[in-house]
């Protein structure tokens, strides 16, 4: 009994640390016409609203950029010491954030958190992993339950945002966390367990780990950089050549290395590959649902942004309450069945939105927001679990690093490719943009098909099969 409520315990503690970087990363969007009015030389210094955009998009860089690295770390140095670490990180920048005295002490300080952020969230999968392993029959169930507050909390941003800058102002968006952030470390302190260290402690890729956080940072700069810069503009190709630069030289360091931080072999595992991608492919329609569906209540329909914030609340309490079903499908039909069906489902919903208008109602809207929670809760644990299973224990930590990695990327892909369709006050803009997202969600589904991994049904369970 005593072990399952620490079990329980942990699951929480880290559900609720990665719930809580998740929320701060989209937390900002409705708060940066305050900010604009907060700083408004420094407004007209950079330029129009996209270059404040990058207040937005500073965090999901470094926060994409260090899971890889930080995994490796994690496992050399300790969960415990690194997951108390990262919440420092976040907490000290959180609270320099709602301290900033301009746009550029702003990017700097949000920069600065996503590090923390991402520390955070992906030492609380190779916590979940230390007590539920993923040939456990509790696996699937657990990281369908931790998946959904992830992804609940990121839709749940604009609910959380838009009262606080309404009520408090803007500055309370990175504030109003900070409370949370240290009881979690402190709740940490106390139930996690120490780790166990070595007298001697392995060495380190420290060359693989800075061109993977160069080759992640630039990539996700660039794809942000389509909407802000353009698709062909110079700028935006210049960041693709970086990064592909840089990507290059990071591959041949890698195979020359003896144990490098970028772990190659993963990428020619199609089970781990198609789990990865499907993930990204979640996060994508994460992000569609986060931040558009807010804005065209806004901006287009001319609600107040506390109308407006509130209106994702369905969406988010829906894929926390079917993440647990999720799990328990991959336990009864397997991986490959529940993600297809609720890509499907996303797929629906976001061309139920392909309808809208300025007369839309709510209820028209709230029917698409359930659908589309409901959807993207039911691949969350099918896609982790295939992943993990898809591979021998001695990979799990690059395989945790490069799994949440493509699960981040998701974000400034919803920035830059969703988010280059749209015409500032143009309604079929959004209705094409919601259709190019659920012809993503149907990719996804294919995607889906590729997770067929051979797996114990149970731990004791003698026989296999392909599910």
């Amino acid at each position: 009994m005593k072990a399952r409520s620490n079990r329980a315990a942990l699951l929480g503690l880290t559900s609720a640390g990665s719930a809580l970087v998740h929320l701060s990363g989209g937390i900002m969007p409705l708060a940066l016409p305050s900010i604009m009015r907060a700083f408004p030389a420094d407004t007209a210094a950079l330029g129009t609203v996209p270059t404040i955009v990058w207040t937005l998009i500073a965090y999901m860089i470094t926060f994409a950029a260090v899971l890889v690295p930080a995994a490796k770390l994690a496992d050399i140095y300790g969960h415990k010491f690194f997951f108390s670490l990262g919440l420092v990180i976040f907490t000290v920048f959180a609270i320099l954030s709602g301290s900033a005295w301009s746009i550029d002490s702003l990017l700097l300080f949000r920069f600065l958190q996503g590090i923390g952020g991402g520390i955070v969230f992906v030492v609380s999968m190779q916590l979940l992993g230390d007590v539920f392993p993923s040939d456990s029959p509790q696996s699937a169930t657990a990281l369908g339950v931790w998946r959904g507050f992830v992804v609940g909390a990121a839709v749940l941003a604009p609910a959380v945002g838009g009262p606080l800058t309404v009520w408090l102002g803007w500055r309370w968006v990175s504030w109003g966390l900070v409370p949370v952030s240290i009881l979690i470390w402190l709740l940490g302190l106390i139930w996690l367990k120490q780790d166990e260290r070595t007298s001697r402690p392995p060495s380190f890729d420290w060359a693989g780990a800075a061109l993977t956080v160069a080759s992640f940072s630039l990539l996700a700069i660039a794809i942000a950089g389509t909407r802000i810069f353009g698709a062909t503009s110079p700028n935006t190709l210049f960041l693709y050549g970086g990064f592909a630069a840089i990507s290059i030289l990071l591959v041949l360091v890698e195979v020359r290395t003896r144990a490098p931080v970028l772990n190659l072999s993963l990428f020619r595992n199609l089970p781990y590959m198609a789990a990865s991608i499907a993930t990204w492919i979640v996060c994508v329609g994460m992000f569609a649902v986060m931040m558009f569906i807010p804005f065209f209540m806004l901006y287009i329909q001319k609600y107040q942004v506390i109308q407006a914030s509130i209106a994702v609340i369905p969406a988010a309490l829906t894929a926390i309450a079917f993440s647990y079903v999720g799990g328990y499908l991959a336990n009864k039909w397997g991986m490959v069945i529940p993600s297809v069906l609720g890509f499907l489902l996303v797929a629906v919903g976001f061309l139920l939105l392909t309808r809208l208008s300025p007369e839309t109602s709510y209820m028209q809207i709230l029917g698409a927001l359930v659908l589309t929670g409901v959807g993207m809760s039911l691949p969350l644990a099918p896609t982790t679990v295939a992943a993990f299973r898809a591979l021998s224990k001695d990979q799990t930590t690059d395989a945790a690093g490069i799994l949440n990695a493509f699960h981040n990327m998701g974000r400034p892909t919803g920035v830059g490719v969703l988010g280059s369709i749209l015409v500032v006050g143009s309604v079929e803009s959004y209705n094409t943009m919601f259709l190019w997202a659920a012809m993503i969600a149907v990719i996804g589904a294919i995607v889906s098909l590729g997770m067929r991994v051979r797996i114990n049904r149970l731990p004791s369970a003698s026989g296999k099969s392909y599910r």
